[in-house]
């Protein structure tokens, strides 16, 4: 497995590997709205080894904090690491990037990503009721750096 950003030759994989895996109840990332990302948010993608896009994380920057906004993997490759690994270096990119705190929602009902969020050392902050277009509720997570 090969780690890598994300470049503009990628939104087409990417819009792509993002229709296999969120339903539009899960907000599912535009190809429009990737473009805008490549071009000012940070993407960090999972490739086999046929350079096939299996996985990514986005992470929108602020300021001073960060947001993952989104993380998905192809169901091939779940169970594998391929999650955590992308979680992992996206993390230790935005602490380069001194982004003390890094928040994210994830639906209340899935609990594997929730259980990899808090390996990773994120609390849960609260709950966001109705936050998914189907009316799951969302929890509010957060990690922060001392």
């Amino acid at each position: 497995m090969r780690y890598r950003a994300a470049v503009s030759d990628d939104l087409n994989p990417l819009f792509q590997l993002e229709q296999q895996l969120f339903s539009s109840e899960n907000y599912p990332v535009s190809r429009r709205m990737f473009k805008y990302h490549l071009e000012h948010n940070f993407i960090l993608l999972a490739e086999n080894e046929s350079q096939e896009i299996v996985g990514y994380i986005l992470a929108l920057r602020r300021k001073t904090w960060a947001k993952i906004y989104s993380l998905g993997v192809s169901s091939k490759y779940r169970g594998a690491g391929v999650g955590f690994v992308l979680l992992k270096e996206m993390l230790e990119y935005l602490h380069h990037q001194d982004k003390k705190r890094v928040v994210l929602e994830v639906r209340i009902d899935n609990k594997q990503a929730i259980s990899l969020y808090a390996k990773c050392g994120f609390k849960k902050l609260k709950i966001s009721p109705s936050f998914y277009k189907d009316g799951c509720d969302a929890l509010i997570m957060q990690r922060l750096e001392k």
